[in-house]
């Protein structure tokens, strides 16, 4: 079984475009037909205006009175299949355990393509080239990227480091393993310990024991005993890492591993941004997973980015915001979960006790105008609870925010 296989079959119950778990581009005028694509490669486009059945592997797709839906799959949880008939343009439906991806398009389309990364879908739409060897690079930059930020991949630079299988280069002046890193890694760990110190430690890229021991995204999540989490804390603190000049990193603790899963697509995301700037495109759409981030516009008009309403069937807008050259990042609790006696425990995890975030919101949309800061203050803000990230974003100059508190409820501050 392949990596990446591995990794969609684990992920089937509570992954479907993490991170925003459904934020796609809202539709604005009737479609023409579909494109399906399979494993991120075309497979097929078939006029809405004819009513057939495609067979897709396991998957059927079927087009009747200009609408298409998802009407057989073979996935467990059955998501894509529950999803509702799609026909206006920009309207997706994803089977990501059989990584098959219906979308809606227009007579003149823009050129787009996806394929799966970091554990989650990436989607990339030009509207001003007709240049597929761009779209290409974007994906090799995803490729480039997961080799170096996964914490799972044994291939990964960022797993060899936690695991310290890289080559020390040195000790430091107390006397620790000192290792080289690349510029990607080294900047993105930089970056972690600079919103650490900001965030005095709500925002910690050491949580990676505590990650490990939780497990959740896996297909046996669990609730670890008092014991291994008050282990687990010993380790986390951001101020272990001590990085210096030349790319070099060590550690106060030999048993601190990172995970940059709190950054690392909005990081990519950024990459990805001023790698199409240099292709010189001004006009795209790219989304890895829910982490959006937009250049220019679509025909003329700012994109419409759907916020995904917390717990409901996916494809199901809270609301929507209008995005043109900036950043629209969702994080919540209802992304990467499971359920015990009764209670959810949810990915973000709180590095000063170990256990999920306990507050009153379902979800937080950062707005601003970089994916990057955007990653990490969803999860800030989210930290805070609704009352206080609701002042933070008030005064705050950097960045616009849209809560969804635990009723459900819209709020902007």
């Amino acid at each position: 079984m392949k990596k990446r296989d591995f990794y969609a079959i684990s992920l089937i119950i509570i992954c479907i475009l993490i991170t925003g778990i459904c934020v796609r581009i809202s539709p604005s005028s009737k479609g023409q037909f579909i494109e399906v694509t399979l494993e991120g490669k075309h497979f097929g486009t078939y006029p809405l205006s004819e009513d057939t059945t495609i067979q897709v592997n396991k998957n059927t797709i079927t087009i009747s009175n200009g609408t298409a839906t998802m009407s057989e799959a073979d996935c467990s949880d059955k998501i894509c299949k529950n999803h509702a008939p799609i026909s206006m343009v920009g309207e997706s439906i994803v089977c990501l355990p059989n990584k098959v991806c219906v979308e809606v398009k227009e007579g003149n389309s823009p050129i787009s393509k996806s394929d799966f990364y970091f554990d989650t879908i990436v989607s990339a739409t030009i509207y001003d080239a007709c240049d597929e060897s761009i779209l290409d690079g974007v994906f090799l930059l995803c490729s480039r990227y997961e080799n170096i930020f996964s914490a799972k991949s044994p291939d990964s630079e960022l797993y060899k480091l936690n695991e310290r299988l890289l080559a020390p280069s040195g000790t430091d002046k107390d006397g620790n393993p000192m290792y080289t890193i690349s510029d990607e890694l080294y900047e993105a760990i930089s970056i972690g310990i600079e919103y650490g110190k900001q965030t005095n430690g709500a925002f910690d890229i050491t949580v990676a024991p505590l990650c490990e021991i939780w497990n959740i995204g896996s297909s046996n999540p669990h609730i670890p005993s008092k014991q291994s989490i008050d282990e687990a804390l010993k380790h986390v603190d951001y101020q272990n890492i001590v990085l210096t000049s030349n790319n070099h990193i060590s550690f106060k603790d030999a048993q601190t591993k990172i995970d940059l899963g709190g950054l690392a697509k909005g990081y990519m995301a950024d990459m990805i941004a001023d790698y199409l700037k240099g292709a010189h495109i001004q006009n795209a759409i790219v989304n890895l997973g829910g982490d959006c981030v937009t250049l220019g516009s679509k025909n003329g008009e700012a994109y419409k980015i759907g916020i995904q309403k917390p717990f409901a069937a996916p494809g199901t807008t809270a609301t929507t915001v209008n995005s043109s050259n900036c950043s629209v990042v969702t994080s919540g609790n209802y992304e990467r979960y499971f359920k015990e006696n009764g209670i959810i425990y949810h990915h973000i995890l709180d590095p000063q006790n170990g256990y999920p975030y306990d507050v009153d919101l379902n979800s937080v949309t950062i707005i601003c105008d970089s994916c990057t800061k955007g990653d990490i203050y969803a999860t800030y803000l989210f930290s805070m609870g609704r009352e206080n990230a609701t002042k933070y974003a008030q005064t705050s100059t950097d960045i616009n925010a849209i809560l969804i508190d635990s009723s459900n409820k819209i709020i902007y501050p």
